[in-house]
């Protein structure tokens, strides 16, 4: 088909443009491509509007078909008309919109998506401000995910959004993450150290952060505050620096959780380079008192990538001392994330690592059982 025929058929209305599909087998799935999407009930089953409701669910079959079908690279419309209360509520709410490599530059009279309770953005090209505008008008935002939106400022909504329950920021770039959200409930970062306001999430109870750096010590316990009534918080740290103690040498470092005292369930990834384990296995003993802090609600602690050295040996022994509630702790090797790749390595390599892991499971296990509770379920995996 020569481009100014596709040019006509984009003008088309869908249902006509559908139509087009019966005149040439090679235009059989040219409507799939209309960018312009708009489902219109009136037009579609030429009826009254008080008989609209006989179509109901004729309609909403009609659009999950088109909507799941359509595969153009650009939608320059998507319009619904239809009388909301003919469309059950349930369907409606599952709807949610994904934006994906687009840019936003809204106009001056733009007011967001006011009835949006989902909204996924990946790789979306616009600024802090614009961002800040469209999202503090989506006032029954209940699910939010951005996604590699290379802001280089501060993510800031300042409006209340009082529905938000579920926010997710992965690698945006970010200064600062600033929201006013009454009613969420779990919080997920990926990216680098940055302050993040969340003063009004009272009701914030999981959270799930990945850091790719750990240089200010003081910013983490900062970033533990910002969650005061945490019960259930996933830490991952990435470490490759062969230089630089994995924890600083210093007693305030087991400080960490001392702002988050209401939680149970505490998960912590050391993300290390297999390069740096150490392999002498030595029994640590501790180098200075530590203080007492107690986690009096943790009850399931879970560390990967243990590769027994004495800093996460010491943060172990200090939780486990401070842990009068414990019923679950959970060690995993360093290593055991490589196992889906072993093919990549070489074999003598994997049995360094498998040795090693084996070796500081040993240390740990002889320790803890002089320091666990006969009530305290130990599960070590080496492999």
């Amino acid at each position: 088909m020569r481009p100014c025929n596709i040019q006509n058929l984009s003008k088309l209305p869908l249902n006509e443009a559908a139509k087009t599909s019966v005149l040439s087998s090679k235009w059989r799935c040219i409507w799939l491509k209309c960018p312009r999407l708009c489902f219109d009930g009136l037009a579609m089953f030429k009826c009254k509007r008080g008989e609209l409701f006989l179509y109901a669910q004729q309609f909403i079959a009609q659009v999950d078909a088109v909507t799941q079908k359509h595969h153009g690279e650009v939608v320059e419309e998507f319009h619904i008309r239809f009388d909301f209360d003919s469309i059950p509520a349930h369907y409606l709410d599952n709807w949610h919109v994904q934006l994906n490599f687009v840019s936003i530059k809204p106009p001056s009279k733009f007011r967001g998506f006011p009835n949006l309770r989902k909204l996924d953005l990946q790789f979306l090209d616009v600024t802090s401000k614009d961002l800040e505008i469209m999202l503090s008008n989506c006032i029954i935002l209940e699910w939010l995910n951005i996604h590699r939106c290379h802001l280089n400022d501060e993510l800031r909504v300042g409006s209340p959004l009082p529905r938000l329950v579920y926010l997710q920021v992965v690698y945006c770039d970010v200064t600062k993450i600033q929201f006013h959200a009454m009613e969420l409930a779990t919080f997920v970062y990926e990216g680098d150290l940055v302050p993040i306001a969340l003063k009004h999430s009272l009701k914030l109870e999981n959270a799930n952060i990945k850091l790719d750096s750990l240089n200010d010590r003081h910013a983490i316990s900062d970033l533990v505050k910002a969650f005061p009534n945490l019960r259930n918080l996933n830490f991952h740290l990435s470490w490759n620096d062969a230089k630089t103690e994995l924890l600083p040498d210093t007693p305030w470092k087991f400080s960490h959780l001392r702002p988050a005292p209401f939680i149970e369930k505490l998960e912590i990834d050391f993300w290390i380079n297999l390069l740096l384990l150490d392999e002498s296995h030595e029994d640590h003993s501790i180098r200075q008192q530590l203080g007492r802090c107690e986690y009096s609600n943790l009850k399931n602690m879970h560390i990967t990538g243990y590769k027994g050295s004495r800093e996460q040996f010491e943060f172990l022994i200090h939780v486990v001392e401070n842990a009068p509630a414990l019923e679950v702790l959970t060690l995993e090797g360093a290593g055991i994330e490589y196992e889906e790749v072993a093919f990549l390595m070489n074999s003598a390599w994997i049995d360094r690592i498998t040795l090693s892991a084996k070796k500081s499971a040993l240390i740990a296990q002889r320790y803890l059982s002089e320091k666990l509770s006969s009530k305290t379920q130990l599960c070590i995996k080496t492999t």
